[in-house]
């Protein structure tokens, strides 16, 4: 029998090797894994200009079944910190030494309703109150310099993320005699102090409407602590506008697929789940499926008439009108969810010089139906139309223009959202083309094969409607040279 005293000595080595041995493990766990804290803001901002952020298609794809972590339309819940301090994650206002009174916030609902429930550079304080800024009178100042940062993120568990928003933009490009310009730039930092991103400097934008931009986090995705940050920046001359608005800002990333493998390694393949699509139209199967059933199947007639014809891959459908100043439509007679995307694949079998096709949506109930078996359509019922416009003379394929319409009731006499625009900056070839069009509560984006096209902002007919396609022919359309459409791959995706 070991003595008393011995017998302690022996138990308080054995504790202190152990208590060791738990700090040791903790301390290389904190060594590989990095600290959880996310890093601070560290002013003054750097903004370092790399454009290759806005070519999203150099990156990895954002999906639109990506995770969206962040959602801002700027309404009445929006809050930020006026200061840089502090780590929960939250929207921050910063100004560069002489800018206190110009920073950005909201702009309440007392303007012009372009400028309503937006985020204005040069706004400070734009609430409707004595003194106050208003954006339908007032320019941003010189010498002024302002962030608005959100953050920070933790992107350690996905593999890609993007950013996109809706702009106004009008800065005057003049250099002052420093050789400094007013500017208006978008960037993303992982330091708290370096923001690299991209830059718009141009003359007055705004009598284009809100325009689209979006950057690619890539560089940032697996990282902790990223801010995301908006910076407009004037000279010291006196050329001056009214500044950077922004709105519609939203954030989704694409999370790591995580497995768990067993102890003793099995070389089984990990299957890809397929998109979660809330339809998806492919038009496969024997005589297209029950897709091609969804859509009222085959019908034709003298007038119009839609049937199952070689789609982008596989079995697609077309569309055909053959009267001049003709309109003809298809649809699952189906609703979208609220926030939905739509994507499908369009190909000009003929075109007709002034004729359009496109996309339905937000339509009422009333727009598609079944008479029988045989598909109808109602052109004169409330619905949004986004259309691609071939040119004003000959016969060519491509098409050259777009509008976006809303219809109350009347088919051929609708609101121009967005009116007759040349379709410049984005690759259209008439050939399997994909049309994109994002509806977010009252904002409405489009893309076309991918790049942003337009945005426009409208709240008459939201919640769940109905989708389909269109077409719409001019003088030159005839029974022997009829408009005729193909189109395929019709998709619709839930959006939070």
């Amino acid at each position: 029998m070991q003595p008393r005293g011995k017998r302690w000595g022996v138990i308080a080595a054995v504790l202190l090797g152990f208590t060791f041995l738990i700090a040791l493990i903790a301390y290389q766990t904190v060594a590989a894994t990095g600290s959880t804290e996310p890093a601070g803001l560290k002013p003054p901002f750097t903004f370092q200009i790399d454009d290759s952020l806005s070519a999203s298609h150099s990156y990895v794809p954002v999906p639109p079944t990506a995770q969206r972590l962040l959602t801002e339309t700027f309404e009445s819940g929006f809050n930020p910190s006026v200061g840089v301090t502090g780590t929960a994650t939250a929207w921050r206002v910063f100004t560069d030494t002489g800018s206190a009174n110009f920073y950005w916030a909201r702009v309440e609902p007392n303007d012009t309703d372009i400028y309503t429930d937006t985020a204005w550079a040069a706004c400070g304080l734009c609430d409707g109150s004595p003194g106050s800024r208003n954006p339908d009178t007032d320019n941003y100042p010189p010498n002024m310099g302002t962030w608005l940062i959100y953050g920070p993120l933790d992107l350690r568990d996905y593999y890609a993320a993007e950013v996109s928003f809706n702009y106004l933009l009008d800065a005057n490009p003049a250099i002052d005699g420093a050789g400094n310009s007013d500017f208006f730039g978008v960037g993303a930092s992982d330091d708290g102090s370096v923001f690299d991103g991209f830059f718009r400097q141009s003359g007055n934008l705004m009598p284009s409407g809100w325009l689209t931009g979006a950057f690619s986090l890539a560089n940032y995705a697996g990282k902790p602590g990223v801010y995301v940050g908006f910076y407009f920046r004037s000279n010291g001359d006196a050329n001056l506008g009214k500044g950077a608005f922004i709105d519609n800002v939203s954030l989704r990333a694409m999370p790591y697929l995580k497995t768990f493998l067993p102890s003793v390694y099995k070389a089984y393949a990990i299957a890809t789940p397929p998109p979660a699509y809330f339809r998806n139209y492919e038009f496969e199967g024997a005589g297209g499926g029950q897709d091609f059933r969804d859509w009222g199947g085959a019908y034709i007639a003298s007038a119009y008439g839609q049937a199952l014809t070689t789609g982008r891959s596989g079995n697609g459908m077309f569309l055909y009108n053959s009267l001049a100043y003709d309109m003809a439509m298809a649809g699952p007679d189906l609703a979208a969810p609220t926030n939905f995307e739509i994507n499908v694949d369009f190909k000009v079998f003929a075109g007709k010089d002034k004729g359009r096709y496109g996309v339905v949506f937000g339509a009422a109930s009333n727009t598609f139906g079944r008479s029988g078996s045989t598909p109808t359509f109602n052109v004169n019922t409330t619905q949004y139309r986004f259309s691609l416009q071939f040119p004003d003379a000959g016969t060519g394929s491509v098409p050259a223009y777009y509008v976006l319409e809303r219809c109350g009731g009347d088919g051929f006499n609708c609101a121009k959202l967005i009116p007759k625009s040349p379709l410049t900056g984005v690759p259209v070839t008439g050939n399997w083309d994909t049309v994109t069009i994002r509806r977010v509560g009252a904002s409405i984006s489009i893309l076309v094969n991918g790049a942003p096209l337009a945005s426009s902002s409208d709240s008459n007919y939201v919640g769940s409607l109905e989708f389909g396609v269109y077409t719409r022919s001019e003088a030159a359309n005839s029974s022997s040279s009829p408009l005729e459409i193909h189109f395929d791959n019709f998709r619709v995706t839930q959006l939070p």
